[in-house]
């Protein structure tokens, strides 16, 4: 495992954008992990990457699974969400069919030694414990109950990485929390039309 690096608030995103892009000249595919506690900011960036790209990294080259959600742009104003869980490790095999083409895939998890036997890059996100259980009692219902929960709980990493970064988002944003970082239920239940089954996935649609 390599030693972690902790990030810079000031140029994060240039020091993520050169270490993917240099495995990026060599690999068919690089999976990046984005993990830490609930409430730490781990969908939000996701998101944010898979609408804006990271850097001279195109969104087009990028496929974000966030849990167990694979989110697919479709017609351009549509987003197409693929629902596959596990509980064994499958290296996201149920998503194979979309992630085949794409040069970077990133996948958002508390634990994502689970899912992946390893991956090429890490970031551990991390906030002061406070912010964390204002982020988790703004976002859902049971918030106070889920920070009671994790309070206490390690975010070690425990999966294989070549390149291990630690960030804090409310330092690198330098604003309020949640002015900064919205509802993630808020952002899924913008338009949900369907939900249908297909080869044991769980399809549906969203606004982009």
């Amino acid at each position: 495992m390599a030693a972690s690096i902790p990030l810079s608030p000031q140029n994060w995103q240039e020091t993520l954008e050169r270490t993917l892009k240099e495995l990026m000249k060599t690999q068919k595919q690089v999976v990046f992990c984005i993990t830490g506690k609930s409430g730490s900011g781990k969908s939000t960036l996701g998101k944010k990457i898979r609408k804006e790209g990271l850097g001279s990294i195109s969104r087009r080259q990028i496929a974000v699974v966030d849990d167990s959600i694979l989110a697919v742009p479709f017609l351009g104003i549509f987003t197409r969400r693929i629902k596959s869980k596990s509980l064994e490790r499958d290296n996201l095999a149920p998503f194979e069919h979309w992630l085949r083409k794409k040069k970077l895939v990133i996948y958002v998890n508390v634990s994502p030694h689970k899912r992946l036997d390893r991956c090429d890059v890490i970031l551990r996100l991390r906030c002061p414990e406070e912010v964390r259980r204002v982020r988790l009692i703004n976002r859902e219902k049971g918030g106070e109950a889920r920070f009671l929960r994790t309070v206490h709980s390690s975010d070690d990493i425990q999966i294989e990485a070549d390149h291990v970064f630690d960030l804090c988002l409310v330092e690198t944003h330098g604003r309020a929390p949640l002015a900064w970082e919205p509802s993630a239920q808020a952002a899924l239940s913008v338009l949900n039309w369907a939900s249908l089954p297909l080869s044991g996935l769980a399809v549906s649609w969203l606004a982009s």
